[in-house]
């Protein structure tokens, strides 16, 4: 039987927002669906907990218990992104990759086939939490036999777990409690007052019963743990990166020159990009020189995007803040994708005078032209002297 690992990056909506702030550890802390105050917790910290905060409440009743909650937002394009990067991560350890379409941060990783390349499966699944751990994410990797039992124990338990059996997988897995299995807090709470809170509690009523009473959300889970239903193991194709290269004649430093030659591999890229349904986050250009040092720079828009007028224009720019030493020999280019996040229409006629997002081509312009360095923004950090207390 070919062995499988599930990893769980727990509250991987959370490790996101205290990426994005990393001030905010130590603090409590909760993604919310929206930033408002009657919107509900998503996801609470270990500090949130503590202070009596649990998955559902509304931030307003969150706010009259812990008065110092920090809380925002994490996009479903954020959460994309971050699943996509990990992905790519795990791929580097097994090319049979699965990531949870319900609960983002769950993934499964097959070790069929990978007994000669690693024979000693818990130095595996080491390998790739010291992986995970290195893109910043704290995570459970569980190897075991079955999708719904590795997934189980890994939501109920931390660190490396190699199980030796099914029959161990099954009776770990039975103890979990429901709340770890990413049940709906309603449901979570109704099933508590009938003093059924882990799997071996549910898989002692009928599956009928729980259908009816519950509904199909519940009596799937039930169907799961008794191993009734069995859901294939479907990992994602491996990406490969997109890229072009352009071998040249001669060689070019001519700005516009090596524009016109570029603009041909970049629209093959941004059609390459459609048809994964993404857009271009990130243009990286390697430029050899004829004896010289290659140059290496990165041309991004202001949000993701498609249009090729917008792209060259930031690709001139760069082209022109550029001095080369000697004339370029090849370009080489790859696109770094990112999913797409659709616009809402506006509801009124009239917008705001203030355009944030002419704001940020500008700024995007502004990279382009002098390089990354030329646009920063101000960090609040904790210190003891004043001057101290931003980077």
């Amino acid at each position: 039987m070919d062995r499988l690992a599930c990893v769980n990056v727990s509250a991987f909506p959370l490790q996101l927002l205290l990426a994005r702030h990393p001030e905010w550890r130590g603090a409590p802390v909760a993604v919310v669906a929206e930033e408002k105050v009657q919107s509900p917790l998503l996801w609470v910290n270990g500090p949130a907990r503590r202070g009596g905060l649990r998955a559902g409440m509304r931030h307003a009743a969150a706010l009259s218990l812990v008065h110092d909650l920090r809380a925002a937002a994490v996009s479903p394009a954020e959460v994309a992104a971050g699943v996509k990067a990990l992905v790519g991560c795990l791929q580097r350890h097994s090319p049979h990759v699965e990531p949870s379409r319900q609960e983002p941060g769950v993934f499964w990783s097959g070790a069929g086939g990978l007994r000669f390349l690693h024979p000693d499966l818990s130095a595996w699944a080491g390998r790739m939490m010291h992986s995970l751990a290195a893109e910043g994410f704290g995570a459970t990797v569980v190897v075991g036999f079955s999708r719904f039992g590795s997934y189980a124990v890994a939501r109920g338990r931390r660190g490396i777990a190699l199980l030796d059996d099914p029959e161990r997988e099954r009776e770990i897995a039975s103890r979990v409690p429901l709340e770890r299995l990413g049940v709906e807090p309603g449901l979570r709470d109704d099933l508590e007052q009938l003093g059924i809170r882990t799997l071996a509690a549910l898989l002692r009523l009928p599956a009928v019963g729980l259908l009816q009473r519950f509904g199909p959300e519940v009596y799937r889970l039930h169907r799961l743990a008794a191993g009734l239903l069995q859901e294939a193991f479907q990992p994602d194709p491996e990406e490969l990166p997109i890229e072009e290269r352009v071998v040249l004649d001669y060689p070019e430093s001519d700005a516009v020159r090596l524009l016109f030659l570029i603009k041909s591999p970049v629209q093959s890229l941004l059609a390459r990009l459609g048809k994964r349904r993404e857009a271009l986050g990130a243009l990286h250009l390697r430029l050899l020189q004829e004896g010289g040092a290659p140059r290496e720079t990165v041309v991004k828009p202001a949000a993701p995007s498609r249009d090729i007028a917008l792209i060259l224009d930031l690709v001139r720019l760069r082209l022109e803040s550029l001095r080369l030493e000697a004339g370029a020999t090849e370009i080489e280019l790859l696109a770094q994708g990112e999913p797409r996040e659709l616009e809402q229409l506006s509801l009124f006629a009239e917008g705001p005078k203030r355009d944030l997002a002419a704001g940020n081509r500008a700024l995007a312009r502004v990279r382009a032209e002098f390089g990354e360095a030329a646009v920063v923004r101000a960090r609040l950090r904790e210190a003891h002297l004043p001057e101290g207390g931003f980077a």
